[in-house]
């Protein structure tokens, strides 16, 4: 359901990412395991602990209750009750279980946790969220088209409330972001995604977000090297890609990601965020062993 790109270097994922980026409205995903699939936290956790997914929607409504009660305690200005986005983004920031699924608008940001910490072949993923709303429109059919709503942003924040009170009922992902953006969804140009079903993986709300004429039957994968060429309708052809970067290619990726000033310091403010940024000075030594011998 995706075009797949088996990258030689950085500066090939780069080059990718660049030709994306001058394309329309795409987000971005970095996971440090290629193998991983796209799923939220609530939806890894409850496999863990072998809860049903028909019960994940009540499941998530008493998890928000309990986050709502005792939240005074912390925040001296927590967001509106009725505000049911901003506090799944707030939960979602301090690590609860969630059906939120952190993106960037950033290729480099979403380069730079796709890298960081991994030790093994690391993917970026891409989805273009143009297309998201033009489908969103069509399986709503057109019901949120209002002068009020006439900015996606704010349409997508009506659905999405209205999803969470149970409301409407809808099997796609939008994308979203809350009223109150805390300083780190700022930082690092962020976003979710938000499965509109709970009770189905977030592939399966992805899938069932797109024509079927905009998504191959099957993973289209393809090795690409710094001289091929790139076309963008070899690019564009499906609204989901998946970038596989080498492993050797690391110290590269974010020696260069480090001169744009992208780094955990910068990406994660305060100084929890300046100590992780010198575990860099470790992964410099890298090119001096060998990868994988640790």
């Amino acid at each position: 359901m995706y075009s797949q790109f088996k990258v030689d270097s950085w500066e090939t994922a780069r080059k990718i990412g660049t030709s994306i980026v001058k394309g329309t409205n795409w987000v971005f995903r970095g996971q440090t395991d290629m193998n991983w699939g796209l799923s939220t936290n609530m939806e890894r956790r409850a496999k863990i602990y072998a809860c049903s997914p028909d019960y994940f929607k009540d499941r998530e409504n008493f998890i928000l209750f309990q986050f709502q009660r005792h939240a005074f305690q912390y925040f001296s200005s927590p967001p509106d009750k009725g505000e049911l986005l901003d506090w799944l983004a707030l939960l979602q920031h301090h690590g609860g279980p969630t059906r939120l699924l952190d993106f960037t608008y950033s290729f480099y940001v979403a380069a730079f946790f796709a890298l960081e910490n991994s030790n093994s072949d690391s993917a970026i993923w891409a989805i273009n969220i143009e297309k998201i709303e033009e489908m969103m429109d069509e399986i709503t059919n057109s019901e949120y088209d209002t002068d009020e709503l006439d900015d996606p942003k704010v349409k997508n924040l009506v659905i999405a409330t209205d999803v969470l009170k149970g409301n409407q009922q809808y099997k796609m992902v939008i994308n979203v972001e809350p009223k109150q953006l805390h300083e780190r969804l700022v930082t690092q140009q962020g976003l979710f995604l938000f499965p509109c079903d709970i009770s189905c993986s977030f592939l399966e709300n992805l899938k069932n977000t797109f024509s079927p004429d905009d998504l191959p039957s099957n993973s289209i994968e393809r090795s690409m090297s710094i001289g091929d060429s790139i076309e963008w309708d070899q690019i564009f052809e499906s609204p989901v890609i998946k970038i596989i970067i080498p492993r050797q290619s690391y110290k590269a990726g974010l020696s260069d990601l480090k001169d744009m000033n992208i780094t955990s310091s910068t990406l994660f403010p305060g100084l929890d965020g300046y100590a992780r940024s010198l575990f860099y000075y470790l992964r410099a030594f890298e090119s001096d062993i060998e990868i994988g011998s640790i």
